[in-house]
């Protein structure tokens, strides 16, 4: 998170994007809707791609699932690597959630 301090509406997330050609771009995360434990979605832009962002939690005894979102417009070169960009992404975004996951299991966070 940019500058730090707690998630809520208006902060901004830095998020780095490794891209198929072996190079890596960053993304700025911006929260339009919080809703604590519940929903946290915004916009996204880089310098080759735009679009919203939306994760959304569900809670039952003591189990949490994460549904994640995204709808990304690509400019420039990229436009040309679509769906290897839409492949990579989506394996980033897998890998990260697999690490949190195993991060909050193993009790380094509280998840109230």
């Amino acid at each position: 998170m940019v500058g730090g301090g707690p998630l809520g509406l208006g902060s901004v997330l830095r998020y780095v994007v490794k891209l198929p050609i072996g190079r890596s771009t960053e993304l700025r995360l911006v929260v339009r809707h919080y809703e604590e434990l519940v929903r946290c979605s915004g916009t996204l832009d880089g310098p080759s791609m735009s679009g919203t962002w939306s994760w959304r939690y569900r809670s039952r005894e003591a189990r949490t699932t994460v549904f994640y979102e995204t709808a990304v417009t690509l400019s420039g070169i990229l436009r040309f690597a679509g769906r290897l960009v839409e492949d990579q992404v989506a394996a980033d975004v897998r890998r990260n959630l697999d690490a949190l996951k195993a991060y909050v299991e193993a009790g380094r966070v509280s998840t109230r």
